[in-house]
């Protein structure tokens, strides 16, 4: 897994050039490009300037640097130890991912660090209800789960439920919400290296679901979340 930058480029021309060496774009993402060379599988993600290439076998990924290369200029920047506020780890285990730099970064920005640790981002008894009255530092609350999403996004399916439930309120919060921003921060602060181990294994996508009946008790919705691996 390695990351490079490229340099005066055109989306067009680099989607027809790899195109034309046998990669084909994935159904899922226009920006991630997929080659299959007897067996051996090489993945080239784009985002913005910067491109990931993963192989199964170091042959293959050194043959698509070496094409790239050759059709574009680019700076390789070696094996990958962080993209996207994202962590990578190589262990004996698999690959980890984790953002436990950005999200301790977070918890000092909105002064949550020093908190007291707790081990449950949620009171599931607790139900929150939309603000009726003037709202209590709306904009700072707004900011604070716009990088609560970020830091949950593909790394941290553990605590979806919680923002999911404090992202209604971001246009009216009240001292209740803000109750439950701070309980989730000192989860994060417990939690703080918590990554997601890849190991390759099962072959088979598992998939895990949850809700939580009748949690909108104004409207008797539910709220629920899912996760695949």
């Amino acid at each position: 897994m390695v990351l490079s930058r490229l340099q005066d480029f055109g989306m067009t021309k680099f989607d027809r050039i790899v195109r034309s060496n046998g990669y084909r774009v994935s159904e899922s993402d226009k920006y991630l490009y997929i080659k299959v060379v007897e067996e051996k599988v090489v993945v080239i993600c784009l985002y913005v300037d910067d491109m990931l290439i993963i192989g199964t076998d170091v042959e293959i990924v050194k043959s698509a640097k070496k094409f790239l290369s050759a059709q574009f200029s680019m700076k390789d920047l070696g094996t990958v130890d962080m993209i996207l506020e994202i962590k990578i780890l190589h262990t004996k285990d698999g690959i980890r991912l984790s953002r436990s730099h950005y999200i301790e970064n977070m918890l000092k920005k909105y002064d949550y660090f020093d908190l007291l640790e707790l081990s449950v981002p949620y009171d599931y008894n607790k139900k929150l209800r939309p603000n009726t009255k003037r709202p209590v530092r709306e904009p700072e609350y707004s900011k604070i789960i716009g990088s609560v999403m970020y830091a949950m996004g593909c790394i941290r399916p553990d605590i979806t439920f919680s923002v999911r439930i404090l992202s209604r309120f971001t246009s009216n919060p009240i001292k209740p919400h803000w109750d439950v921003v701070q309980r989730l921060m000192r989860y994060l602060k417990r939690t703080l290296n918590l990554s997601l181990l890849y190991t390759g294994y099962p072959a088979v996508i598992e998939g895990f679901s949850s809700a939580s009946w009748c949690s909108k008790p104004d409207e008797c919705r539910s709220t629920g979340g899912f996760v695949f691996h």
